[in-house]
């Protein structure tokens, strides 16, 4: 996917779950925020951007 192109929705699976679980326990986030990284990581994602 291009920088460009718009994202696809995708659910969150156990995967996104757990992973997201282990990013708020080693670094404390917030649960929207892990779940936002937890799928850029599942998606093997180049970029995350934000405006926070």
């Amino acid at each position: 996917m291009s920088w460009c192109q718009a994202p696809v929705p995708r659910e969150i699976d156990q995967n996104i779950a757990l992973q997201a679980a282990k990013l708020r326990a080693s670094y404390g986030f917030k649960t929207p925020d892990a779940l936002f990284l937890a799928t850029a990581i599942e998606e093997k994602a180049e970029a995350f951007i934000t405006n926070d």
